[in-house]
C-alpha cells in the first residue's frame, strides 16, 4: 500500500498497530525503513546510514575497538536484510560486540535515523507498508514515548535554525584574530574556543561534538552565538549527507525568542497572486540557506548564487522580480557586480537589494550610486526580510 502523509502522523499511527511491519519512507533521494514486531519499534534505518554513521556511535558509546573492525559491507540495501543490520550483525559475529552492546547500538542508530525523519515534520511524504517477518528481535522499543522525547529535542534545534539548518554542516573561523572578541550569550572560554577552532579541519558539528564527548545538540548551542556573531561560518555538508534533511523552520511562535525565526505576517494579496523569482547572491552557503528558510519555497520561486562570476549566464537565464546581493564576495564587489547587472536591459528594472553586516558599506548614496534600490543590514530577522522583498515586488506590481 502506498500513502501520502506528515511523517509525525505516520509514526504516531503505526504506534498504534500490533502487527509486524516494515514501513519505507521516501522523501527525495533519501529512505528511511522502520521494522516494527507487535507494535514495538525493532529498529530503524535510512538510506545514507553507512559504516562511517556506524563507526560514529561506537566510538560515541566507547566500544572503540569495533570502529576498528571491518565489516565487510560496502553499501546499503534497505529491504529484509538491511545494511545496518548486516554490518551489526557482523560485528557480533567476530566478538567485537556483546549482545546488550548490539541492542544499545541499535537503538541509538535509531534514533539517528528518526531524527532526521521528523526534520520532514513540515511536509507529506510516501510509504508504503508491508508484512515484516523478524530474524530475531534486537530490541523492543516503544516508538510513542521515543516520539515524545525526539519532539522535545526537535524544538530544541529549531531554536537553532536560523543560524545552523544541519549538524552535518561544518564550522571554520576565517579569522582567528575575532576569537577573542567578545560574545553575547557565549558559554565558552577562550581557551576552550581556541582548541575547538584548531579541531574545525573541515570537520562537521557532529564530528566536533565526538571529538570532545559532547552531544551534538549541545555543541550546536554553544557555537550558535559565535556564528550569529559571525566569528564562526559554516560550510556545507559533505556529500552525500547534503541529502539530509534540515532542521525545519518554526511555524508559530507565541512569545518573541531572540534565537528563534520570526513568525512571518500575512503575505500581501497583491505578492501571493504569482510566485515570484528570486535571485540570492552569497558567497556564504549558511546566509543562502538562511534566506531560502526566511523566504520559502511555497510563496517565492528562488535561486541561490554562490559564485556569481560562474553564474553569471544562469543569472542573465533567470530573469528574476528580485536580487537580494551581499556586497562583500571574493572575486567582485557586490556593488561592482550590481553596476554590471543593471546596464543590462535584463535587469534594468529588477529590484536589488544589497546584503551587508558591514555598516559602513551600508549607506544610500552608495548603494544608489552602484545602482542597486535599497539595503538590508546583517545579522536580519525572517520579519525584516520579508518585509524589504514585498515591499519592493509590490512597487514593481504598482509601477
Amino acid at each position: 500500500m502506498k500513502h501520502n502523509s506528515q511523517p509525525i502522523q505516520l509514526l504516531n499511527q503505526v504506534s498504534q498497530s500490533t502487527e509486524n511491519l516494515q514501513l519505507t519512507i521516501t522523501d527525495n533521494s533519501v529512505t528511511w525503513a522502520l521494522y516494527l514486531i507487535g507494535g514495538k519499534l525493532q529498529y530503524a534505518t535510512h538510506s545514507l546510514q553507512s559504516w562511517e554513521t556506524v563507526k560514529h556511535y561506537l566510538l560515541r558509546l566507547g566500544y572503540g575497538e569495533a570502529a576498528k573492525a571491518n565489516p565487510r559491507m560496502t553499501h546499503n540495501v534497505l529491504g529484509n536484510h538491511p545494511f545496518i543490520q548486516q554490518v551489526v550483525n557482523s560485528l557480533v559475529a567476530q566478538g567485537y560486540l556483546d549482545a546488550t552492546q548490539k541492542t544499545n547500538l541499535l537503538q541509538h542508530l535509531t534514533q539517528d535515523a528518526l531524527e532526521s525523519l521528523l526534520w520532514l515534520t513540515d511536509r507529506e511524504v510516501s510509504w508504503r507498508q508491508a508484512d515484516y517477518s523478524p530474524s530475531g528481535e534486537d530490541t523492543a522499543l516503544d516508538l510513542a514515548p521515543l516520539l515524545n522525547s525526539l519532539q522535545t529535542r526537535l524544538q530544541e534545534w529549531q531554536k537553532l535554525s536560523p543560524y545552523l539548518v544541519s549538524p552535518h554542516q561544518r564550522p571554520h573561523c576565517p579569522n582567528p584574530a575575532l576569537l577573542k572578541k567578545p560574545v553575547p550569550g557565549a558559554t565558552l572560554s577562550h581557551n576552550a574556543l581556541n582548541q575547538l577552532a584548531k579541531l574545525m579541519q573541515g570537520v562537521s558539528i557532529r564530528q566536533l561534538a565526538l571529538f570532545v564527548r559532547q552531544d551534538e545538540l549541545k555543541m550546536a548551542q554553544m557555537l550558535v552565538p559565535y556564528i550569529k556573531n559571525q566569528i564562526l561560518q559554516l560550510q556545507a555538508p559533505k556529500s552525500p549527507l547534503d541529502q539530509l534533511p534540515q532542521i525545519p523552520s518554526v511555524q508559530d511562535h507565541h512569545e518573541p525568542d531572540a534565537t528563534a525565526i520570526d513568525k512571518p505576517e500575512q503575505t500581501s494579496p497583491n505578492v501571493a497572486r504569482k510566485k515570484y523569482k528570486i535571485v540570492c547572491i552569497d558567497d556564504s552557503p549558511t546566509m543562502l540557506d538562511l534566506m531560502e528558510t526566511y523566504l520559502g519555497t511555497e510563496t517565492y520561486e528562488l535561486l541561490t548564487v554562490e559564485n556569481p562570476m560562474q553564474s553569471l549566464s544562469t543569472l542573465f537565464d533567470s530573469k528574476p522580480d528580485l536580487i537580494l546581493m551581499d556586497i562583500s564576495m571574493p572575486g567582485i564587489n557586490g556593488n561592482r557586480l550590481s553596476q554590471i547587472l543593471k546596464r543590462s536591459s535584463v535587469f534594468k528594472e529588477v529590484p536589488i537589494i544589497m546584503v551587508s553586516g558591514n555598516d559602513k558599506m551600508l549607506s544610500r548614496e552608495k548603494i544608489l550610486a552602484a545602482g542597486a534600490t535599497d539595503y538590508l543590514a546583517k545579522p536580519f530577522t525572517q520579519k525584516s526580510l520579508l518585509a524589504i522583498v514585498e515591499k519592493h515586488l509590490l512597487a514593481t506590481v504598482s509601477a
